[in-house]
Order: C-alpha cells, then sequence, then structure tokens
C-alpha cells in the first residue's frame, strides 16, 4: 500500500474507531493502538516507516493529536491503576518471621 493511502487510512481509523458498545476509547488507548501498529509494522513486516516520525505522516499525527485533546476535553482520559502501598511495617514483620 503506498504510504500516501495508509496515512489516510490510518487517520480515518482513528477518528472512527469506537468500543463494542460504541463509547470512544480513551486517549491514552489510541497511543497504545498506534504504538502496538508500528511495533508490528516494524518486527514482522520489516518496513522502515515510522508513523511517529516520518514527514509522510504528518497530516496522521495532526488528526491523531486533535483527536486525543478532543476525547481529553470529554473526560476520557485513562485513569492509571496504582498499587496500595506496601506497608514497611508488613515488610518488617514477615521479615522476622522468617528467621
Amino acid at each position: 500500500m503506498p504510504v500516501v493511502d495508509l496515512a489516510y487510512w490510518l487517520s480515518k481509523f482513528f477518528l472512527e474507531v469506537r468500543k463494542v458498545d460504541g463509547n470512544c476509547y480513551p486517549s491514552k488507548t489510541l497511543l497504545s493502538l498506534i504504538m502496538g501498529l508500528q511495533s508490528y509494522r516494524c518486527s514482522e513486516l520489516q518496513t522502515p516507516l515510522n508513523v511517529l516520525s516520518d514527514k509522510e505522516f504528518q497530516g496522521f499525527r495532526q488528526v491523531l493529536d486533535s483527536e486525543m485533546k478532543r476525547l481529553s476535553s470529554l473526560g476520557l482520559e485513562s485513569k492509571t491503576k496504582q498499587a496500595e502501598v506496601f506497608a514497611v511495617i508488613n515488610v518488617q514483620h514477615r521479615t522476622r518471621r522468617r528467621k
């Protein structure tokens, strides 16, 4: 597929992609999708194109950036999960019991 066509269809895809329930994906999910596609292109297809830096994909990057900003303004941000703080007391207690 010519690079121009690829850039066009990637732009169209990222503007239209939705979850099964019809809702939009969070903006960080779109970035994860493009990183996965980029990884696949490099490893499996062994093509030197980089959609995140090559000049041929500048229009795509602008579409992706504006879509991510739109989704963020709608409050569709991914919530980063954070592990619970493991109390130092529990670690010390378990260490003493093993000795």
